[in-house]
């Protein structure tokens, strides 16, 4: 029942636009576990004994970063992804900030292995597309009216 001064809800579908871009942030999600599987299982192999292998002092902070940032990256994909889905006020927002972390982050780790010891792993390429296309596909006008649509 609608009362006096409360705007009626208009009834509108999710847009394929929005439903894709979940779709891959989910995809996205997938892509970053699986290069954090493969960081860690590189970071197993090293040596900690081997010349030019690196130290306890400096596994510790890498190992830290090469698990919480793409785990929190990850889940934060998830929500995102779901938040767009159940149209939770921010979830674009969220979504949006999470892609576009993922690909600063995927553009310096490429730019760190062309110009030094970086290391580019199979899932980077992959990463950095599935990002850019979410970031898209959150912006496009189709996206943009439904989610400014009044009220929620």
């Amino acid at each position: 029942m609608v009362t006096v001064g409360e705007p009626a809800r208009r009834a509108t579908s999710l847009p394929a636009t929005v439903l894709v871009a979940a779709v891959l942030a989910f995809a996205e999600a997938v892509v970053l576990l699986a290069g954090l599987a493969g960081v860690l299982l590189t970071l197993g192999r090293l040596s900690l004994g081997r010349p030019g292998s690196l130290g306890t002092a400096t596994l510790v902070p890498v190992l830290l970063t090469a698990v919480l940032v793409p785990l929190v990256l990850a889940v934060a994909a998830v929500l995102g992804g779901v938040g767009v889905l159940v149209d939770r006020p921010g979830a674009r927002v969220l979504l949006t900030v999470t892609v576009a972390l993922v690909v600063g982050l995927g553009l310096v780790g490429l730019v760190g292995a062309l110009t030094g010891p970086g290391v580019v792993t199979p899932t980077l390429g992959l990463s950095l597309a599935l990002s850019l296309a979410v970031l898209v596909l959150l912006w496009v006008p189709a996206s943009r009216a439904w989610f400014v649509r009044t009220p929620r």
